[in-house]
């Protein structure tokens, strides 16, 4: 009885021991998920900032492109070519994501739903512009020379299903930094 006395009082600064070791293995764990979640969102913040600009400087473009279909649709003179060199050529936004895409495949538990689930909104809008993009592109380059009314028409529809795309991504990125604002309070 002495004897399993005595080892469970030698036990006690060894349990101490662990568990104290545990306790600072997990605060300093919490540090280093704190920092890599800062360093992570700041990135991803400084994306939607660039992208936000990206689209406030090449949607009025896009819509110059549209007024500028508009203004040559019935003249069978002028062709697509022409008209996009009047207005310098397509242009479309550059739509970084890769913060967010390596994010996902580290510490996504470390996030909020709603952040995620807005990322993730995110991430969805900007492949369905990447696809109407590529939808219209090639609607672009089967009829570039063309003249036609009827052409003219189908282009503006894809550019305005594009912008469609694009303002919903925009809205998205504003949405997306108000929330980390919030959250940041």
């Amino acid at each position: 009885m002495k004897g399993v006395k005595k080892i469970m009082i030698d036990m006690i600064p060894v349990i101490l021991g662990i568990l104290i070791a545990l306790f600072i293995n997990d605060w300093k764990q919490n540090i280093e998920n704190e920092r890599f979640l800062n360093k992570v969102l700041g990135s991803i913040e400084k994306e939607m900032k660039h992208n936000i600009e990206e689209f406030n400087s090449i949607l009025p473009k896009q819509y110059a492109m549209i007024d500028t279909i508009e203004f040559y649709i019935d003249n069978d003179e002028i062709s697509l070519t022409e008209i996009f060199a009047k207005t310098k050529g397509l242009q479309v936004p550059t739509v970084r994501n890769t913060s967010w895409k390596s994010f996902l495949n580290s510490k996504m538990e470390l996030v909020d739903f709603d952040v995620i689930s807005k990322l993730t909104d995110i991430e969805e809008s900007k492949v369905v512009m990447g696809k109407k993009l590529d939808l219209m592109m090639g609607s672009l380059f089967n009829d570039f020379e063309s003249t036609e009314s009827k052409v003219k028409r189908r282009i503006i529809m894809h550019l305005l299903n594009v912008l469609d795309s694009e303002e919903e991504l925009l809205k998205s990125y504003k949405e997306y930094l108000e929330i980390e604002n919030k959250a940041s309070r």
